[in-house]
């Protein structure tokens, strides 16, 4: 069975992104109009996944090694953060206090076990540096 691009690159993101993880963005250049950024993406252990995420985004892969994303007038890190973690883990469980959730009243999975489903983007944090 062949895989996409995309589908190898979710793969490889889901092996070393966890829901509760901190992805630390390092700003490589702003655009002369202000308009659109380069952003480089790691994990905790410092490696470079910024390929993966453009890919997986559809995002355009810059020269400089870092995902280039157009807007303003926001935290264009968290936003990229944000879509990657809607993207990997659209529905995941609470993890309590490391849980990245806006808000925990979501209604409880299951009776049984009792813990929360998320549907956001905030599965996984971001931090610059």
């Amino acid at each position: 069975m062949k895989y996409t691009k995309q589908e190898q690159a979710l793969e490889v993101l889901k092996s070393c992104v966890h829901v509760g993880d901190t992805l630390f963005t390092i700003l490589r250049h702003v655009s002369q109009s202000g308009m659109s950024r380069n952003i480089s993406v790691l994990t905790k252990d410092m490696r470079d996944i910024s390929y993966y995420v453009a890919v997986v985004l559809e995002r355009p892969w810059a020269k400089d090694g870092s995902v280039k994303i157009g807007g303003c007038g926001m935290d264009m890190g968290f936003a990229l953060v944000n879509s990657l973690s809607y993207k990997l883990y659209h529905e995941y469980i609470c993890i309590g206090e490391k849980c990245g959730a806006a808000v925990h009243v979501n209604t409880p999975r299951t009776e049984r076990d009792g813990k929360a489903e998320h549907r956001d983007g905030y599965a996984i944090r971001q931090k610059w540096i």
